[in-house]
């Protein structure tokens, strides 16, 4: 009889031991339940394509010189300078809105992405330059004053790109600088207007001569480099502000002159402000 009850009482025991250490372990697992670290956040990634439009604001610098007396020399035989406006150079600065679209491709290894874009503009960037000449001198022995406007004027209509990008991203923000060919339709022209004269008979019909024009239009090529922000507000749309600067090479100075006046051979560089909205495919 004793034995029997020792062995229920070391039974019982046991059975207690194994459920203590069963609600132990129940306990533990439930701790390490509420303790793990919840999942990493998903990087945003910027592979792939990408399209848009934009728009934005650009100015450049075109310069023409002018001479009032070798105009009149180089157009009525026999006229003579005596005094009056003298050589001069004439700066304008055309600037103006643009709007268009682009289209790119970019590929992310790490935290630097890479990739290549292509944009096309519509603009209006476009000013006049004027500025006032007299000019007084003899021709047959009869005087021969006149006075008018020299103009300069410069438009780009239309310019685009084809660019590398390679930039830094901090998980939906990239900043990136860029760079490649560009080109551009630009129009110059130089004339002459508002003429005017006192004395119109001592002209002998040569006066109507004397209003002038030169311009040309070409689609001119170069380079362009530049840099932006760009930043995802979305999984599948992006907002980009970026500056571009764009040079066009040189126009054709030699082809655009007459008598006296001359549009200097310089550079045509354009410089571009621009926002932009991108959908990611």
């Amino acid at each position: 009889m004793k034995s029997i009850v020792s062995k229920s009482i070391v039974s019982a025991a046991l059975l207690a031991s194994a459920v203590c250490l069963s609600h132990a372990a129940s306990a533990a697992d439930l701790a390490r339940a509420y303790t793990k670290a919840p999942p990493a956040p998903v990087a945003f990634s910027w592979t792939g394509f990408y399209a848009g439009v934009h728009g934005g604001y650009g100015w450049s610098d075109p310069t023409a010189t002018f001479d009032p007396g070798a105009l009149a020399t180089g157009t009525v035989p026999g006229y003579v300078v005596t005094g009056g406006t003298g050589p001069f150079t004439l700066d304008v600065s055309p600037k103006g809105g643009f709007g268009g679209g682009q289209i790119g491709y970019n590929w992310q290894s790490g935290t630097f992405v890479y990739g290549l874009e292509a944009d096309v503009s519509g603009a209006a960037i476009s000013e006049t330059a004027s500025r006032p000449f007299s000019v007084t001198g003899t021709i047959g022995g009869d005087n021969g004053a006149f006075t008018g406007v020299f103009n300069l004027k410069q438009e780009i209509d239309v310019f685009g790109t084809i660019r590398g990008r390679l930039g830094y991203a901090a998980n939906n923000v990239l900043i990136y600088g860029t760079g490649g060919f560009a080109w551009g339709h630009v129009k110059n022209s130089i004339f002459t207007s508002n003429l005017a004269t006192p004395n119109i008979a001592n002209f002998n019909g040569f006066f109507p001569a004397l209003t002038r024009s030169a311009s040309s239009s070409d689609v001119q090529v170069g380079f362009s480099a530049g840099g932006g922000i760009e930043w995802a507000f979305d999984p599948r749309w992006t907002f980009k502000a970026e500056y571009i600067y764009i040079n066009l090479g040189k126009s054709n100075g030699n082809a655009l002159a007459f008598p006296g006046a001359s549009f200097t051979d310089t550079e045509v560089q354009l410089h571009t402000a621009k926002g932009g909205i991108n959908y990611r495919f």
